[in-house]
Order: C-alpha cells, then structure tokens, then sequence
C-alpha cells in the first residue's frame, strides 16, 4: 500500500475493473458469486497478503527504527488488454485519525503492474524512537488509474508496531465503494 513515511517526534498536536461481489449479510466477498464489472469496470482487487518473494524483501521496517511494515497483493482487472509493460497505479492519502500530527509525512507512491494485472503495495511507517504507547494513525489510502479511484483501503498504524488494513468492496451494480470494510 505504499504507506511509506517517517514518524518524527512533533511539537505540533494523516483490478481495475472487476470487483468481488458482497454476500449482504457479512459484507464480505462471496468467492462462489461471479465477478460484476458492469457498473464500473476498471477496479483494483485486494487478492492476499504477500508472504513472500522480492516484494516482501523491500516491504520491511529497516533495521534500527520501530515502526511495521505490511505487504498485499492486488490485481487491476477490467482493461481490455494489458499494455507491455504493466500499468501505473498511483495512490493517495485522506488522513482520518492522526493525533500525532504526522499525517502529512506520508508520501503517495505508484507501482508498476506485471503483464497480468498484479502488483504489491507496502504499507510501513517507522521511526528511530519507540511509538507513543497511545500511537495511532488511520488513514483512507486509494489507488488511481489515469486519475481515477479505483479501490479504497482503511489502513491503521498502532502502538505494539501494529498495521491494520481493511479493503473497501465495491457496491454492487455500482462504482461507489462500501462504508464498510473487509479485514485484509
């Protein structure tokens, strides 16, 4: 998710096309159900938490800083054919909880999709001190394609080097993004 930032001590008190379809009940991706794209049909689909491989190597806190670092992979779907190369994915950041001040200090970053839709997006934030016991920043991270929203993720740094982040379903029939939101 590329949540790259530094958490600095402050004086002062932030696939394109398809989307999973939402069982109505749990607000959860129903996996048995076909994917709708009519609605809106570029979109970027959390698929897992990366375990392993490259991407994770350059996902990490580096050594000596305290912070956390979390990895996913996603899929961009709904083009009708990949160009060579991959896609650029940009993202952007809405602060929503940021008692430290340290929204700001969060940079967008974009990645580069393989051939079939896929990328990694890392979400680490670190610092050379310990985190405030108290710690917490929660900000709405999306993905753009061509200047568009194309996923929506909750994501949430804590005390205990924790990161939390929850995906945002694509309502049904419909290019608007749930309220509500899937653990990833």
């Amino acid at each position: 998710m590329s949540l790259r930032g530094e958490l600095q001590p402050s004086t002062e008190s932030t696939p394109l096309g398809t989307h999973l379809p939402v069982s109505t009940e749990q607000g959860t991706p129903d996996p048995a159900q076909p994917i709708d794209t009519s609605a809106c049909p570029v979109s970027a689909v959390f698929l897992s938490n990366a375990a392993g491989g490259k991407s994770k190597l350059n996902c990490q806190v580096p050594s000596g800083p305290y912070g956390a670092a979390r990895l996913a992979r996603c899929r961009i779907a709904g083009l009708a054919s990949m160009p060579p190369g991959g896609v650029t994915i940009g993202e952007q950041f809405t602060v929503v909880d940021n008692p430290y001040s340290i929204g700001g200090k969060l940079k967008p970053d974009s990645m580069v999709t393989d051939s079939s839709g896929l990328f990694d997006d890392c979400c680490s934030l670190f610092s050379p001190d310990p985190l405030p016991p108290d710690f917490r920043l929660k900000v709405e991270q999306s993905h753009l394609h061509q200047g568009t929203v194309i996923s929506k993720n909750m994501v949430t740094y804590s005390a205990g080097n924790t990161v939390v982040v929850r995906h945002r379903h694509r309502l049904p029939g419909s290019c608007d993004f749930s309220k509500r939101c899937g653990l990833v």
